[in-house]
């Protein structure tokens, strides 16, 4: 019943990840949440770009808990647009921060493993960040902000996400499914080494964030060592669907680390295989 009493807010709450957590915190937490788009009774339509904005919420939900989701993760986008991103991923993250810092709120920042260049063996959450493009700058200034301004906090820095929610972003797993069905070839890289992390795991972690009550930095990691060109064929494997279509290629992508391999991970997450046929299981009850 406790749970119950406690109020989060959480930005985001309509994108890839935030959907999932809105999910699922609905069963435990007074939880409210902001979006672009969404106006509902829950979630409010909100710019995060705009202070008054977000100061106005907060004195009115006045919530025990803030969750910073929302962020523009398009790397590519990052770049071409640099002042959107900067505005998105530090400034809005630099008030919101000052905010809870302000308001006595705990703060969890979701960052990235783009803050680092993935040029060393493994990190560990005493490495020294070093990204090498425009979103994981971002994303480290957004975490100096909350370091600067929250005495209460928790940074989460997850490797690439993966789940079944879908929303208007793109989605590797049901995406590569659609594509195996309805193409001819579909060519992944077989040279950048991902982690993935099941979205479901994610939120599992902030849970227990907020119900430890830690504070600090937290690295979260999928065990399973794969470039997209393996995941895609474990995909095709799990889903039964034809290997034949997958080829590899190093596809030379720009300002993309090469390895983020953890040293630590602040939960045991599913690996591979157990996360797709989670997602396997689950499109197959939604289609019954």
């Amino acid at each position: 019943m406790q749970k119950k009493m406690t109020k989060v807010l959480l930005t985001g709450a309509d994108g890839f990840l935030g959907s999932k957590i809105f999910e699922d915190f609905s069963r435990d937490y007074d939880v409210y949440g902001t979006s672009r788009n969404t106006n509902t009774e829950r979630i409010f339509s909100l710019d995060l770009r705009n202070p008054e904005e977000i100061k106005r919420l907060l004195e009115k939900l006045q919530p025990s808990i803030l969750i910073h989701a929302a962020a523009l993760v398009d790397v590519d986008k990052c770049e071409k647009d640099k002042d959107l991103a900067y505005q998105v991923n530090y400034k809005a993250t630099e008030e919101i921060a000052k905010l809870c810092g302000e308001f006595g709120i705990k703060m969890i920042y979701l960052s990235t493993d783009y803050v680092f260049s993935g040029n060393e063996p493994s990190y560990s959450v005493n490495s020294k960040p070093n990204p090498i493009n425009y979103y994981g700058e971002t994303k480290l200034m957004g975490e100096e902000a909350v370091k600067k301004f929250v005495t209460n906090y928790a940074i989460i820095r997850p490797t690439i996400l993966y789940g079944s929610i879908y929303t208007n972003k793109k989605n590797f797993v049901l995406d590569t499914i659609s594509k195996i069905k309805s193409e001819n070839e579909i060519i992944l890289d077989n040279k950048r080494v991902k982690y993935p992390l099941l979205i479901d795991d994610v939120s599992k972690a902030v849970k227990k964030i907020i119900d430890s009550n830690f504070t600090g930095l937290a690295h979260l990691s999928g065990p399973s060592e794969v470039t997209k060109y393996d995941w895609g064929i474990k995909i095709a494997e799990v889903f039964s669907l034809s290997l034949e279509k997958i080829k590899g290629k190093n596809l030379n992508e720009t300002n993309r680390p090469f390895k983020v391999k953890f040293e630590d991970n602040y939960i045991k997450a599913l690996n591979l295989e157990e996360g797709l046929n989670l997602i396997k299981n689950k499109v197959k009850n939604e289609n019954n």
